[in-house]
């Protein structure tokens, strides 16, 4: 893996998933060689955003959803 790259949802799922969707449209060969991955850190979101990235990020190589028992803010999330 040469890149990781680590992005931040709270409550905010169609947000993310469009991130998601660009970033696969743009690095694609990247993703699927191996070279990036994606992780997704949502910051204890009070709504449906888990049960809608989970399959959205099931669909892309090397993208994973890590769910945090905190929402210690953005700082801290990265």
């Amino acid at each position: 893996m040469n890149l990781s790259i680590i992005t931040l949802n709270h409550n905010r799922p169609k947000l993310t998933i469009a991130c998601i969707e660009s970033l696969w449209k743009q690095y694609k060969k990247e993703f699927e060689n191996n070279e990036f991955e994606c992780l997704i850190i949502d910051t204890l979101s009070r709504d449906n955003s888990l049960q809608l990235l989970e399959p959205e990020v099931k669909k892309y190589k090397n993208f994973h959803l890590f769910p945090s028992n905190r929402d210690a803010g953005f700082g801290a999330g990265n």
